[in-house]
């Protein structure tokens, strides 16, 4: 499955449409990693991002690490990854994580700005745009498709562990036993 998923994100970050995340609420790990690999990112007030990994014990991808190295610079990536924080709204956007902080927070809200957003990449032609895209995009997305198969293991070995899954319940329902994300 994470391996379907690393072949999925690859094509994401280069596909020939333009891409918006427009995100609502929490976006962590897979869902942060998904939204980096869209063109623009948009986020609702309330809202807070980043990959978490660490805070269930597993290992953020490398792949996923450099992808934001590569949005937000290397030491802000390295210090979210090693923290496993979810970062406000606001702080994503002062960072360059997100590019707009949606004023509501409601999900047609947050749709709007994006579409909004999204006209001036429209504006240009498409072939240009996508040759753009891809040569820019083409070694990122080698590098998730290829760490696919690591990650599929290292998720079917963790998520296979009692213990890993009673940590994460206890993080979701807030039983104990964990931090919260």
């Amino acid at each position: 499955m994470a391996h379907a998923i690393s072949d999925w994100f690859a094509r994401l970050l280069q596909t020939r449409l333009v891409t918006a995340a427009a995100i609502k609420g929490f976006c962590a790990a897979g869902g942060c990693m998904m939204s980096m690999c869209c063109d623009l990112r948009i986020i609702t007030a309330s809202g807070r991002m980043g990959l978490n990994e660490l805070q269930l014990g597993m290992r953020v991808p490398i792949s996923w690490a450099y992808l934001m190295a590569e949005i937000i610079g290397p030491s802000k990536a390295d210090a979210l990854c090693a923290s496993g924080a979810l970062v406000a709204a606001q702080e994503c956007a002062a960072i360059g994580l997100v590019h707009i902080v949606s004023p509501q927070d409601t999900t047609i809200d947050v749709i709007r700005s994006a579409l909004h957003a999204l006209e001036p990449y429209l504006r240009h032609p498409d072939p240009m745009r996508i040759q753009y895209k891809f040569e820019r995009r083409s070694q990122m997305a080698g590098q998730v498709a290829a760490e696919g198969l690591t990650i599929a293991k290292d998720a079917y070995a963790f998520f296979g562990n009692p213990q890993n899954q009673e940590r994460i319940r206890s993080i979701l329902f807030g039983r104990g036993g964990g931090s919260r994300m």
